[in-house]
């Protein structure tokens, strides 16, 4: 029967192996869980550590304020929320599903103006069927789909925003994937240093490109992160169909977590691309009064340093001294001037 019906593919592992996989339970919603305590009602996927974490970066790089306008563009529509309560930010955050139409999407930015707009991890939707459809082929074939994208949105900035682009990248990966996965996303995704190099290569000259590998670390419960994976819950695992997420899982469980029970410590590394609009400093034409400018003057003027001495130059060092040293400069000098008789000795003979 084997050699007619051809060997499975892959092959199955022992009894207990296959059992205890087959008994594992996927069903959504399980607690998520760090070395404090249990988040059960987390509404980010990988706990509460990772949320603090990522909008702490946020933060950073964005330079958010309270009173900030923000739009996210995205496929995980509760990170709004999160960011909106993370950022103590007075507005909602608009959310903007980077699947929708290009069109649809254009309607949206162009009904406000935001401070800051944020682009989590929706690079690979960005091709030329969406981003591009309505654009002649002359731009299309000079501009790129990525710089077509942030020409886009820069239009629904103010002048001084700033766009946030975080993107997960597999030359940088260091979560625990199933290998199929991984090479699927390897294939299909545009690495960072060609996103990158393509910026900086079709980039304004009055833009500005700041990038910067930011490294979140986590713990999770092993079959959360099962959980997770099955339902294919982030990217890149949308990548995949189902078949291999349950082949990659098995592989997983008779591998790298085989012996493995409790919390799982991850690390997630992401790429924070920061574009903003570059502003050269203006020269005030506000004329001074001639008294402060003579004080400003006198104040920056540089101090004078040591003339330059050659060797033709001599330096005469002097210091007054007091009487005792004096005393004791000419018991030296007599020492000195004294001559020495080899032949004479101040011991005494016995």
């Amino acid at each position: 029967m084997t050699s007619y019906l051809a060997p499975e593919s892959p092959r199955p592992y022992s009894i207990a192996a296959e059992r205890y996989f087959q008994r594992l339970n996927f069903a959504t919603g399980l607690s998520v869980a760090n070395n404090e305590r249990i988040y059960p009602l987390s509404k980010c996927r990988f706990g509460a550590q990772y949320e603090k974490e990522l909008c702490t970066y946020l933060a950073k790089h964005a330079e958010v304020n309270c009173s900030d306008r923000v739009c996210l563009v995205g496929e995980e529509s509760e990170w709004a929320t999160i960011i909106q309560e993370r950022l103590f930010l007075n507005k909602p955050i608009q959310f903007i599903d980077c699947k929708l139409h290009h069109d649809a999407i254009k309607e949206q930015l162009a009904s406000n103006i935001f401070d800051r707009i944020i682009l989590f991890n929706c690079l690979h939707h960005i091709n030329h069927v969406t981003m591009s459809e309505n654009i002649p082929k002359l731009h299309a074939n000079i501009i790129s789909p990525l710089m077509l994208c942030i020409n886009l949105l820069r239009k629904a900035l103010i002048p001084t925003g700033r766009l946030v682009i975080v993107h997960r990248e597999p030359n940088i990966n260091t979560l625990p994937l199933p290998v199929e996965v991984i090479e699927t996303w390897y294939n299909t995704d545009e690495h960072s240093s060609r996103i990158i190099e393509q910026l900086h290569g079709e980039k304004r000259p009055n833009l500005e490109f700041l990038w910067e590998v930011e490294t979140i670390k986590f713990t999770m419960q092993k079959l959360s992160w099962y959980n997770e994976l099955m339902h294919r819950t982030f990217y890149p695992l949308p990548l995949c169909n189902q078949k291999q997420i349950a082949d990659g899982l098995r592989l997983l469980n008779e591998t790298y977590f085989k012996y493995h029970q409790g919390l799982l410590e991850m690390y997630d590394r992401l790429l924070f691309l920061t574009v903003q609009t570059k502003f050269e400093p203006v020269k005030s034409s506000v004329s001074l009064p001639k008294a402060s400018q003579s004080l400003l003057t006198s104040r920056f003027r540089r101090k004078p340093g040591p003339l330059p001495t050659g060797s033709h130059e001599k330096w005469d060092y002097k210091m007054l001294v007091t009487d005792e040293v004096t005393q004791l400069l000419n018991i030296n000098e007599q020492r000195q001037s004294s001559k020495r008789n080899l032949f004479k000795s101040s011991l005494p003979f016995i």
